[in-house]
């Protein structure tokens, strides 16, 4: 007596809703950013499409995210009476330093030729700030 199991192609369908219906869960409850839902989405659509049904592919499917509902690297570093934040938004080219100090509020930007080279550069500049600057990470 053999079972009706299903075949690989219904079970990556089934597969797939599953996943996809997770993920739109967790976003829901709060458990994801719309950065992380849209990076799961596009990774699902990546890995299934032309595996799947293509109606199923689509649902993974999705434009970029906006630049404002992108995630924001922030430092946010302490010397004596003046604090330094760094950010970066995560896609972009550019980190921007706000300081803090008792002559006032200081914004300025710095612009790189990859997001690669933004982050890179934000991760050192708090390395080198804490480490040979006496600068504090708060």
């Amino acid at each position: 007596m053999t079972e009706n199991l299903p075949t690989l192609y219904e079970e990556l369908n089934r597969k797939a809703l599953e996943s996809l219906k997770w993920l739109v869960e967790q976003h829901e409850a709060g458990y994801i950013s719309d950065a992380e839902l849209y990076t799961a989405r596009v990774a699902m659509f990546n890995t299934i499409a032309g595996l799947v049904d293509n109606e199923i592919t689509q649902l993974t499917f999705t434009d970029p995210l906006p630049e404002d509902r992108k995630e924001v690297t922030q430092r946010v570093l302490r010397k004596g009476d003046s604090v330094l934040i760094l950010s970066h938004r995560v896609g972009t080219t550019s980190v921007e330093l706000t300081t803090l100090a008792k002559s006032g509020l200081r914004r300025s930007e710095r612009t790189f030729d990859s997001p690669r080279q933004a982050r890179e550069w934000l991760d050192k500049a708090v390395r080198s700030l804490t480490a040979m600057q006496g600068f504090v990470t708060i």
